[in-house]
């Protein structure tokens, strides 16, 4: 089985469904954690930021890891943020 990083190094070179795996690893435990600080019905849109920031960022994912849980969860918290802030 191939390591997050592994994963998100194939993503880099055009292996889309190499970051799907990364998802489908996580999803679970990202939304269970967006679900207990946001609510059930806003952890779906945060979790959808998030996918897409981690995408959009996963070039800067230092591959020295092999786990990118840790990662992920930054990312969490800074979407989660933005979306508190956003609340009137």
């Amino acid at each position: 089985m191939s390591s997050d990083a592994e994963l998100i190094g194939r993503s880099l070179r055009g292996d889309t469904g190499a970051f799907v795996e990364v998802i489908s690893r996580h999803e679970t435990a990202l939304g269970n954690y967006l679900a207990r600080r946001v609510g059930r019905q806003a952890a779906e849109d945060v979790l959808g930021d998030v996918w897409v920031a981690a995408y959009e960022s996963r070039a800067n994912y230092d591959r020295s890891y092999p786990e990118a849980r840790p990662w992920l969860y930054g990312v969490a918290l800074n979407r989660q943020r933005r979306h508190w802030r956003s609340e009137p």
